[in-house]
């Protein structure tokens, strides 16, 4: 039998800093060299909108829309 390992098993799903550190790592695996500030920023300004810290937006309360 084999085992299959699915997403959830590798990364803290509910943590979207455990998600931003994995893309990190994936994205510097591809290139030592990548530039990762613009994806940590566009990933941190979506945070912010979704759990309402963005201006002009409310916290966004639809479960199968979670972080």
């Amino acid at each position: 039998m084999v085992h299959q390992t699915s997403l959830h098993d590798l990364v803290q799903m509910d943590s979207p800093e455990a998600v931003l550190d994995e893309v990190l790592i994936v994205l510097r695996l591809i290139s030592p060299d990548y530039h990762v500030d613009p994806v940590t920023d566009a990933f941190m300004t979506m945070v912010d909108l979704y759990e309402g810290r963005y201006p002009g937006y409310q916290a966004c309360n639809v479960e199968y829309h979670d972080l």
